[in-house]
């Protein structure tokens, strides 16, 4: 199991009580960083044509493999992919935007 593995089952079943901020294990699963990343890789080399056949298949590997491997919840991997989609949208908008067109 992970190496914070103690502590989220503590947390889980309601026996932590006290948390030691001596002694953190990273145990933040919210939102899943590899559902962000996976998808942002794809999206980064969308214009490359080669990349296409190899990245995607990789990234979406990861991201399936989060939640019985990597220690996410259904809800982690939801996040992490609203985010990074808002992410783009957000990109694109302002690279569509009358201001950013006017800018020096």
């Amino acid at each position: 199991m992970w190496t914070f593995g103690r502590t989220f089952n503590m947390l889980r079943d309601g026996s932590l009580s006290v948390i030691d901020l001596s002694a953190l294990d990273g145990i933040v699963s919210f939102p899943s960083f590899h559902t962000i990343l996976g998808i942002l890789g794809i999206y980064a080399v969308r214009d490359v044509r080669w990349l296409l056949a190899v990245v995607p298949p990789i990234n979406v590997t990861m991201i399936v493999a989060t939640m019985p491997v990597g220690g996410h919840h259904l809800a982690d991997v939801l996040a992490g992919a609203g985010l990074s989609l808002g992410a783009i949208m957000f990109v694109r908008w302002q690279k569509e935007s009358p201001a950013a067109s006017a800018a020096p």
